[in-house]
């Protein structure tokens, strides 16, 4: 989908989880997950700025022409300028796909929607941990925020 995005002029946008080293920046919230043991209490060093733990996989290296977006939660548009790059360029589709769907893609999809941003999910590009929870972002979630689309039938509409 990116590389069809980017043949044809679509600005790519690349947004990463990063922490600071020290997890200062990392509240662990009391959840029933958590409580059940299902997460741990206090977050291993993980997603850390500058380690390869926080880099993108070989295959979705952001190219030079792209924009990269570091959040420290998990909407997109939380205390980030993806809102200002957006706007200054004048666009208001968004086409998106990520990880977690239940989660970080959801929440990013909520806050374009504040934004008054049309959204198109990607369902074949988005992953989460668990398939119920997928299953439900897509059918039942996303659908009331916006348009669900395979990435070959958004490729074959920007023909």
């Amino acid at each position: 989908m990116v590389k069809g995005a980017r043949e044809r002029g679509l600005p790519i946008i690349h947004i990463k989880t990063v922490h600071r080293k020290d997890n200062a920046d990392v509240v662990p919230t009391v959840t029933d997950f958590m409580l059940q043991g299902l997460v741990p209490k206090e977050m291993p060093p993980i997603l850390t700025e500058g380690t390869p733990g926080a880099d993108f996989i070989e295959e979705l290296q952001p190219a030079t022409e792209d924009y990269v977006v570091a959040k420290r939660r998990s909407g997109a548009f939380y205390n980030t300028d993806l809102d200002l790059f957006l706007r200054t360029r004048g666009i208001d589709t968004l086409i998106v796909g990520g990880v977690v769907t239940n989660g970080c893609v959801e929440n990013t999809i909520r806050g374009a929607r504040e934004r008054d941003y049309h959204v198109i999910v990607l369902s074949d590009c988005c992953a989460a941990v668990v398939a119920q929870a997928h299953d439900h972002a897509i059918n039942n979630v996303f659908p009331g925020l916006g348009r669900v689309r395979a990435s070959d039938e958004v490729l074959e509409v920007m023909k």
